[in-house]
């Protein structure tokens, strides 16, 4: 028995010693972001052009540059605009850059003007003919004639008015609100999932429950459980990619307003799922 029980310790050090060389030889550190870029933003600049001078560099994976994509960007002035860029290693380290670059003013678009319609000229009204005076007869002889007796008219009866029936107008059925948000939140799911669908083979998919949520404000909300379901071409990976939800652009549920936010996912060969967009509308 006491053989028995220090084979057993042995064992477990061993055990011990092999786990801990494990974690210290798995790769927990992300990779880092250098941005050497030379953009100037607007609302022509494509997600190409931002990666324009954009490296990522991994300590043990080295360049990971191919696995670098924009989660965002957004003005903070007239003159400036954040960027936030996303790249991972081999072990599933996700990195997170927010950088600032220039940016030219926004064009405004002018207000179209109403064209003034042409005012028909009134046409001419034709002049009256003129009737001619009748000459003067000559004054004839006058004759006593004899007086007739008046004999009172008998009343004409009017004819009775005609009623016309106007047509019954039809009128058509109003659309609630409850019905518009319906086929608002049909017609955005039916956008997104084609989007999804369209998707390069190889390339992991993301869908939603809703594309379109109204909530209360101060209500709170569980951002994964609107996660419907992903797809991915290697099916033992789908596990872990419900691990790496990426989150861009959380509603603020305390202040009303429509927030846009988007959902999306890397696999473990560095492509990026489609970008299912949820529609928070605060009230």
């Amino acid at each position: 028995m006491k053989k028995i029980g220090i084979f057993l310790v042995v064992i477990c050090i061993a055990l011990g010693a092999l786990l801990y060389q494990f974690r210290y030889n798995s790769d927990r550190k992300c990779p880092e972001i250098f941005v050497n870029s030379e953009v100037i933003y607007d609302e022509t600049v494509t997600e190409a052009q931002l990666l324009e001078g954009v490296v990522a560099i991994d300590d043990k994976d080295e360049d990971v540059s191919d696995t670098l994509a924009v989660e965002s960007v957004y003005r903070i002035s007239d003159s400036e605009a954040t960027v936030i860029y996303v790249a991972k290693d081999k072990s599933n380290n996700i990195a997170k850059l927010s950088y600032t670059l220039k940016a030219n003013p926004p064009v405004e678009t002018p207000a179209e003007t109403p064209t003034p319609t042409a005012t028909p000229e009134p046409t001419a009204t034709p002049a009256p003919t003129e009737t001619p005076v009748p000459t003067e007869a000559p004054a004839a002889t006058e004759t006593p004639t004899p007086v007739p007796t008046e004999v009172p008219a008998e009343p004409t009866a009017e004819p009775a008015a005609e009623t016309v029936e106007e047509p019954a107008v039809v009128s058509e059925p109003e659309t609630t609100a409850e019905e518009n948000a319906d086929v608002d939140a049909e017609q955005a799911k039916a956008e997104q999932e084609a989007i999804a669908d369209a998707m390069a083979p190889g390339s992991p998919r993301i869908y939603l429950h809703t594309y379109v949520e109204h909530v209360r404000v101060g209500d709170k909300i569980e951002l994964a459980s609107y996660v419907k379901e992903i797809q991915d071409d290697v099916k033992d990976d789908i596990f872990d990619l419900w691990r790496v939800i990426q989150v861009a652009g959380e509603p603020d549920v305390n202040t009303p307003g429509v927030y846009d936010t988007e959902f999306y996912i890397f696999d473990k060969a560095g492509n990026i799922s489609n970008r299912a967009v949820l529609k928070f509308i605060v009230e």
